[in-house]
């Protein structure tokens, strides 16, 4: 018979596996513990069986409660951008006189090269989103921050049961959830924080990405405005809005796994107890998965963000425009957006005047 021969890299993700399993694990144990005679655990062997399931019942409730009050704090957590002060401000010292060479030589070009009404169009359009994206490059910080938070103010009001709850605390909700019964004791003690454990880490990564993409966003911003590098830009916009707009769409994800645990645990008999297992798990996977759930419906998110800008422009025009313009660039209209947003500004001011 051949020996089975593992990798290098199989050897990696066994250990990375085992250790989540073991930290998991751990964190199980010592965070929930239970003594035996609440469950009507004593010396009889027939008494064994209930025994050990009523503590795994409650250690999963418990490690369900730890993980779900974990995450409605790190959802909200989000780096001081100001850190960043300095490297942004070297970035865009780089930018600048590339900005001013590009502006000199296009406007040398519109007044005397440009032979055709198309090119002269062409060359003043090229000529209007150079000086608009040396104006956001030096705003850069300012406008990262602002969308940083309006990402987090979303995601503190669906955590506080705004969208979903109606209004009232969003911890609050967390005391209404009733037991969660598990089945097995490999799911309550293992699997259950190993999904735990990976979703902590996907809200960590999504923090530490936030701090770069804070950096690179200056240059994001510079190769977005340029014909040449548009294509670039563009991507990197998409996973800028992608990274910064993650934060509520895990949080959305963490309340509709705690209403519907909340509503389903309820019943109390098999069949709850198992759908709330599956719940369980299901909404570790969806915080899990959100990045790639925001990647890919960037278009339409984008569309439904501007659509809520253009409303609420009416009542707060500048929050109303940067929602459009970020729309806009999720949706992939590219720099028009900004003009999109500008106009929408315009419009809403003079609503407001009336």
């Amino acid at each position: 018979m051949q020996k089975l021969r593992i990798t290098r890299r199989g050897k990696i993700l066994i250990a990375v596996i085992a250790l989540l399993l073991i930290s998991g694990s751990v964190t199980a144990w010592q965070v929930c513990k239970y003594g035996s005679e609440e469950h009507g655990c004593s010396l009889d062997p027939r008494s064994w069986p209930g025994c050990i399931f009523g503590v795994f019942i409650d250690i999963g409730n418990c490690v369900m409660m730890f993980f779900i009050s974990l995450m409605t704090e790190f959802i909200l957590m989000n780096p001081d951008i100001n850190e960043f002060k300095p490297f942004v401000n070297d970035i865009v010292s780089i930018l600048f006189p590339i900005y001013v060479i590009a502006i000199i030589i296009t406007g040398i070009y519109i007044i005397f090269l440009s032979t055709s009404p198309e090119s002269r169009a062409r060359a003043k359009l090229m000529l209007i989103r150079l000086i608009m994206g040396m104006a956001m490059v030096t705003t850069s910080l300012s406008i990262y921050e602002l969308l940083l938070n309006l990402s987090e103010a979303i995601a503190g009001r669906i955590l506080s049961g705004w969208i979903l709850g109606g209004g009232g605390g969003g911890l609050a909700i967390l005391a209404t959830l009733v037991v969660v019964s598990v089945i097995l004791f490999f799911i309550s003690a293992w699997i259950l924080p190993m999904l735990a454990v990976i979703a902590l880490i996907s809200i960590a990564v999504r923090f530490f990405l936030v701090s770069l993409m804070a950096v690179l966003f200056p240059l994001t911003l510079f190769l977005y405005f340029f014909e040449f590098t548009r294509s670039i830009g563009q991507n990197m916009m998409r996973y800028t809005l992608m990274v910064i707009f993650t934060q509520p769409v895990q949080a959305l994800m963490l309340v509709i796994m705690i209403i519907g645990l909340n509503n389903i645990s309820t019943t109390g008999d098999i069949l709850g107890k198992i759908v709330s297992l599956v719940m369980g798990i299901a909404g570790f996977l969806m915080v899990i998965f959100a990045p790639l759930l925001m990647l890919k419906l960037m278009s339409w998110v984008g569309g439904a963000v501007a659509g809520a800008g253009m409303m609420l422009a009416y009542k707060r025009p500048w929050v109303g425009a940067l929602l459009v313009s970020a729309g806009g660039i999720g949706a992939g209209m590219g720099p028009e957006a900004m003009a999109a947003g500008g106009a929408v500004y315009t419009l809403g001011l003079a609503y407001q005047r009336k």
